[in-house]
């Protein structure tokens, strides 16, 4: 339905993964694959501190990067606060 919608761009990656993007509109997405750290060093020190205080039932994620970050910003983190759900899946890639 995508491919043939002339409004729509259509970006097939490897394996399952795609995307979709409005023609015209600029490509604001959080690419998740990217190696590049864009976070500030007191973010990562905060990360550490919350993991390494977890009880071992808080410390259970789901396995995918998606669902972890989903999780992640249920929990309502503050450093988290204000993050897209496309950053905190970056932040759980990385």
């Amino acid at each position: 339905v995508c491919a043939s919608c002339p409004w729509l761009r259509l970006d097939e990656a490897e394996g399952a993964d795609w995307s979709v993007e409005i023609v015209g509109r600029p490509a604001d997405f959080v690419d998740v694959y990217s190696p590049e750290d864009v976070y500030p060093e007191a973010l990562w020190r905060e990360v550490a501190e919350y993991f390494s205080n977890l009880s071992d039932s808080s410390m259970v994620l789901p396995g995918g990067r998606y669902s972890c970050a989903q999780v992640l910003l249920q929990r309502d983190l503050p450093f988290l606060a204000g993050c897209t759900l496309g950053q905190v899946c970056h932040i759980v890639q990385l």
